[in-house]
């Protein structure tokens, strides 16, 4: 079997594995979680804006590497910065990815029942994945907790990675 290196941080060629090393690679790879972070924040301005326009995460920018990552194997778990509700963005149910995350109750339900960042075990994750969406601006640069986690999981020779509007997280 050959292992595919997509990723652009990858800098290794592509290992051959057979025979029960395979195996073992296999569960361990199954067993890697990787943990997304959404916005709790539902505005574009700070959270007492009443004359703000509604914001959140975007929803493609969760739902596409979502697709790709558990199609690989990983568990995804999220979390935001209070923790249960979160709200969305950029909802376009045209693009098939989004409808079919969108319509999967238990996905659904992930997005809007998010960990707190004091029920993270940063050392359970490979990775953490800031997702992006405007309202992000108003939450992520300034929080210590969420950074704390990414700084744990990459101190651990983890991955850190964001999309768009997600980068002031780290």
């Amino acid at each position: 079997m050959r292992i595919p290196t997509s990723h652009a941080a990858t800098r290794m060629p592509p290992l051959e594995v057979s025979g029960g090393v395979l195996d073992s690679l296999q569960e361990l790879l199954m067993t890697q979680r990787i943990l997304f972070v959404l916005t709790s924040h539902d505005r574009k301005g700070p959270a007492g804006a009443a004359d703000a326009a509604p914001s959140g995460f975007y929803l493609s920018e969760v739902t596409h590497p979502h697709r790709v990552l558990a199609d690989a194997g990983h568990a995804v778990d999220f979390v935001s910065a209070k923790g249960g509700k979160t709200h969305v963005d950029g909802l376009s149910l045209d693009d098939p990815i989004n409808a079919a995350f969108w319509n999967d109750a238990t996905l659904r339900s992930a997005t809007e029942n998010t960990m707190a960042p004091t029920q993270v075990d940063p050392d359970a994750y490979a990775a953490i994945f800031y997702a992006g969406g405007h309202a992000t601006m108003w939450e992520f640069p300034d929080n210590a907790e969420l950074a704390a986690i990414a700084a744990f999981i990459y101190e651990r020779g983890g991955v850190v990675a964001a999309v768009c509007h997600g980068r002031p997280g780290w």
